[in-house]
């Protein structure tokens, strides 16, 4: 299933609520991606409650496959990127995640530091085998972003297959903090593996 460019700013929260219960209650709904839309008006808008109420249902969800394109959550509230992250590993049966830029001028992946915090603090209990972070511009985050991007990496006990990419387009090229690499080289030394 595929949420793309839905803008529920204008809507009441409990249409966000209710989009979100509605993948909860999809039985066999295995891939999901939310992004975008691929041009530059009515870009995808979602409300804080959509954000709450996917990490409510994670943990009877049977999604397996995720992808977030192009997702910007700066107008929301901090607790929008914590519960999205809180979603993605609370997911029981995700073991590929793809976060990704779209490479277009117009739609940028921005997720707030509460997401990468979140990330890691959550990680050692995640499935995820396989992911992919292509064209993520963390610039304009705290470097604690990158360094807890870093750790989500370095926590995920199945990881077996890694892939970080530019994006596709010609903006907003992938752009890592210098903290994202200590870490990620602080975190290797340490492995037992």
């Amino acid at each position: 299933m595929c949420i793309q460019g839905c803008y529920l700013r204008e809507n009441d929260p409990t249409a966000s609520r209710d989009l979100a219960r509605f993948l909860g209650f999809l039985p066999c709904l295995t891939d999901l991606t939310i992004k975008n839309s691929d041009g530059q008006y009515r870009n995808l808008s979602l409300l804080d409650d959509f954000y709450h109420e996917l990490a409510r249902q994670a943990s009877s969800s049977k999604i397996g496959k995720v992808c977030i394109e192009g997702c910007d959550l700066r107008e929301n509230d901090p607790t929008a990127s914590r519960d999205l992250a809180r979603f993605l590993c609370f997911l029981p049966c995700l073991t590929d995640l793809t976060i990704k830029n779209n490479g277009d001028e117009y739609v940028n992946l921005y997720l707030l530091e509460d997401f990468y915090h979140e990330l890691a603090r959550q990680a050692s209990s995640s499935k995820i085998e396989k992911m992919c972070i292509q064209g993520c511009y963390l610039r304009e985050n705290d470097p604690t972003a990158s360094r807890d991007l870093a750790r989500f990496l370095g926590f995920l006990p199945c990881l077996t297959d890694l892939t970080i990419k530019n994006s596709d387009g010609q903006y907003r090229n992938l752009s890592l903090l210098d903290d994202f690499y200590h870490e990620l080289a602080r975190q290797a030394s340490s492995s037992k593996g």
